[in-house]
């Protein structure tokens, strides 16, 4: 019989199999975003954002890193 150590085995998954699939899966919602002064279509916009970027790896599903990250580009976008 063999034997699994299954905290071994699990960090052997890779990070793509992360189980953020949906925007109710993120750990941000409109109203977070609301609260960044992000109205209407700028809200979607940045939640489809923020969902390709976790399911692609680039940042964690986090809700600081994710505000952090759509603040800094609201700011990019009111300078241009």
């Amino acid at each position: 019989m063999v034997k699994f150590n299954y905290f071994e085995l699990y960090n052997l998954i890779p990070a793509s199999f992360n189980s953020t699939s949906a925007l109710s899966d993120l750990s941000v919602d409109g109203y977070d975003l609301i609260r960044l002064g992000l109205a209407g279509k700028e809200i979607r916009d940045a939640l489809k954002l923020l969902l390709e970027l976790v399911i692609d790896d680039r940042i964690h599903n986090n809700k600081e890193e994710m505000l952090e990250l759509i603040s800094r580009k609201k700011l990019k976008i009111a300078r241009e």
